[in-house]
């Protein structure tokens, strides 16, 4: 659990400095939420693995290059969870 836990701050580290220094980069801001949504999937921690899912989703429909198979997958995995 603990190098779980260390792989939640990076990410969320890493989260907090794309979203304050490249705050329209959706693609890749939505791809590091999915990371954490895996991330808190694998320990169980369903509500911020789904929170986590939602805001990839909507990070990925800003982007000015939608991967429509990518939304698909990450609306199937938020089902997963609920």
């Amino acid at each position: 659990l603990g190098e779980i836990q260390t792989a939640i701050e990076g990410i969320q580290i890493a989260l907090a400095i794309l979203l304050k220094h490249t705050p329209n980069d959706h693609k890749k801001i939505s791809y590091h939420y999915y990371h954490l949504a895996n991330t808190y999937k694998r320990i169980r921690h369903c509500k911020e693995a789904a929170e986590c899912f939602i805001k990839a989703i909507e990070m990925a429909r800003l982007s000015n290059e939608i991967d429509e198979e990518y939304v698909d997958m990450l609306e199937t995995d938020l089902r997963t969870i609920k």
